[in-house]
């Protein structure tokens, strides 16, 4: 058995119903040997979740005063029993707005969490193998060095910038793998497959999701953290964005970009992905998760080797 657990936090109603009739016809037809757990979230603060397992509700009890809710303690509460179940996960996936250092919209009050908060109640918790962020932002360091310290955790799927509405669902990710102790080839070439699939879909240009390897961006750290980067209008993943850059691109030929090819597969030549070659770096703290930010393992780390030989637009001030 390969079981996922899949997460989504919507933001309207429309949005919502279109998941769960997709997720609906998804795993209706998934082999057998795949199992889901599924946890849908919203649209509105005090919206009553949505969880089966295998197919069946089950319903979260939970109290929900409007000054401490938060929508993260029904994703706790359906962990815990997921958790007191004995239901091994594998893989999982959040689908929903992401900002790279929080889940849900990029400002607001319906954000469910920041990027440490899942990792701890949710990553730390389920201990899958693969992770599919079917959001905007997650393929940037500071979300991917985060996922990074969870053990269990040997690939993510994410996009270093944008992600379109269409979903990772719609391709193989999910109904390839029926034995929860594949080897680690095998999953890692499932993943690739689901990637290739998901750029072959039509899509708007900025379409980028990159398959990421934990074991080398655990040791990317090292290394990057004493390599001269240069950001700059050449490494800016977006003109209208200053704040998100290409590593790659920032970095000189040599061991930098090498330890960047070990990271990621899925980087593309033909039109889509093209200012993108690797994970991307902000260069400044977003002032809306500026609390969130601070709070990742990233931060901490250019905090404690500060100063960075890093020159041109780089301007966090650790101070």
């Amino acid at each position: 058995m390969f079981r996922w657990f899949l997460l989504s936090h919507h933001t309207d109603v429309a949005e919502k119903e279109k998941w769960m009739a997709l997720t609906g016809k998804i795993i209706r037809k998934l082999p057998d040997g795949v199992g889901v757990i599924e946890l849908v979230i919203g649209p509105y603060r005090n919206s009553r979740p949505v969880f089966l397992v295998d197919g069946v509700k089950v319903e979260l009890i939970q109290e929900r005063t409007r000054k401490s809710f938060r929508a993260l303690h029904d994703v706790q509460k359906a962990v815990k029993y997921v958790r007191g179940q004995g239901l091994r996960v594998h893989g999982c996936v959040y689908s929903g707005h992401g900002g790279g250092v929080v889940f849900g919209p990029w400002s607001g009050r319906t954000q469910l969490c920041t990027v440490k908060e899942f990792n701890d109640s949710v990553l730390r918790e389920l201990r899958p193998r693969v992770f599919l962020a079917d959001s905007c932002y997650f393929g940037n360091m500071a979300s991917l060095y985060e996922f990074s310290s969870v053990k269990s955790l040997q690939y993510v799927l994410g996009s270093p910038s944008f992600h379109p509405s269409s979903s990772i669902l719609q391709t193989d990710a999910i109904n390839q793998l029926t034995d929860g102790n594949v080897s680690r080839e095998r999953l890692w070439a499932a993943m690739k497959r689901a990637v290739r699939q998901f750029h072959n879909r039509p899509g708007p240009p900025y379409v980028c999701l990159m398959l990421f390897s934990m074991d080398a961006i655990r040791k990317l750290p090292g290394i990057l953290l004493r390599s001269p980067l240069s950001f700059g209008k050449h490494t800016m993943v977006h003109r209208d964005d200053h704040m998100l850059h290409d590593i790659y691109t920032a970095a000189k030929p040599g061991e930098v970009r090498s330890r960047l090819k070990d990271c990621v597969h899925g980087t593309r030549r033909d039109g889509r992905c093209v200012r993108i070659k690797s994970l991307t770096m902000y260069t400044e703290i977003p002032k809306e998760h500026k609390d969130a930010f601070i709070d990742t393992r990233w931060y901490k780390e250019m905090k404690r080797h500060a100063p960075l030989p890093w020159g041109g637009d780089f301007s966090i001030d650790f101070n």
